[in-house]
């Protein structure tokens, strides 16, 4: 009866409750336009990925020499060609394949990391808390590029490995937001009822802490993403990321540092499109934080 009197003592009620919270919520976020075109965006650009064999019939990895530096419009070649006479927009919508899946990834291990982290701190503090948030104060104080760019020169990156050492030097500003609701909610007479009934951790964390906490964590979230796609192209142009023989949008700007002047569309078309994520997921993430807050203005 004690658990039936803590999770829904009016059920009705919680249901009307949390329906009318989404409603709230979701107008909020709607007002704000730069985010819902945002969100358009970005749902063009994973679905463009997502169709690559349907938009571009043309292998991204097709060379026609005689057709190198091809101009914009030329048949079959809408973007032109680069150097090697590789179609561009097929690098272009094949490359976001490759860059998307590694920010989103990353951005989810580091999001779980950091979730991980921040509840346990949240949840024990004292020593364990102290230990953590000195841990996660030495990590924002190492400059992650560097530390990247020299485990690269030492392991070499794939896709797999590029995606863990990115998640793995991000994860503390979520474990920063984690534990700071955590310490909040903790002490909440939900938390301590379900004390009282003698509710493991293991359940307080997963069924009344981490709910708490999925509004930031999900602004956090795309955040990450937004993070991971520029550590992810910086790699890459450096020549320390994914292999050359793999389109992705920073090996495009890194092959064609030459071509600015014969073929300014080579490294037009990729900075466009890792500018328009990035901006894209930023303004979601504002537009997110914005319909959380019910202080916001709009």
């Amino acid at each position: 009866m004690a658990m039936l009197t803590l999770e829904s003592p009016e059920n009705g009620e919680t249901t009307d409750n949390l329906a009318m919270a989404r409603y709230l919520w979701f107008r909020r976020f709607r007002k704000n336009r730069m985010a819902v075109i945002s969100v358009l965006v970005l749902v063009l650009i994973v679905l463009s990925a997502v169709a690559a064999p349907i938009l571009t019939p043309v292998s991204p990895n097709h060379m026609n020499l005689v057709l190198s530096y091809a101009p914009i419009g030329t048949a079959h070649h809408l973007l032109g060609t680069n150097a090697l006479g590789e179609d561009i927009l097929s690098r272009i919508v094949y490359g976001g394949r490759v860059s998307l899946f590694v920010a989103f990834a990353a951005a989810a291990v580091s999001t779980t990391i950091g979730i991980g982290a921040g509840a346990v701190a949240g949840y024990y503090g004292r020593w364990v808390d102290t230990v953590l948030m000195r841990l996660v104060d030495l990590m924002l104080s190492v400059p992650d590029l560097f530390i990247l760019l020299v485990l690269a020169s030492y392991t070499g990156l794939n896709v797999l490995s590029m995606i863990l050492f990115i998640g793995a030097f991000s994860w503390m500003g979520t474990a920063r937001i984690v534990r700071g609701v955590f310490l909040s909610v903790r002490e909440t007479t939900m938390v301590e009822g379900a004390y009282a009934i003698g509710a493991g951790t293991g359940r307080i964390i997963s069924r009344y802490l981490v709910p708490s906490a999925m509004g930031p964590i999900t602004v956090s979230l795309t955040f990450a993403v937004a993070r991971a796609m520029l550590l992810e192209a910086s790699l890459d142009f450096l020549g320390f990321g994914i292999s050359p023989s793999i389109p992705t949008w920073g090996n495009m700007l890194v092959s064609a540092q030459q071509a600015l002047g014969v073929q300014p569309m080579a490294v037009v078309a990729p900075g466009v499109m890792i500018t328009l994520t990035v901006l894209s997921l930023n303004f979601i993430g504002d537009g997110l934080r914005e319909a959380g807050d019910p202080a916001s203005g709009r």
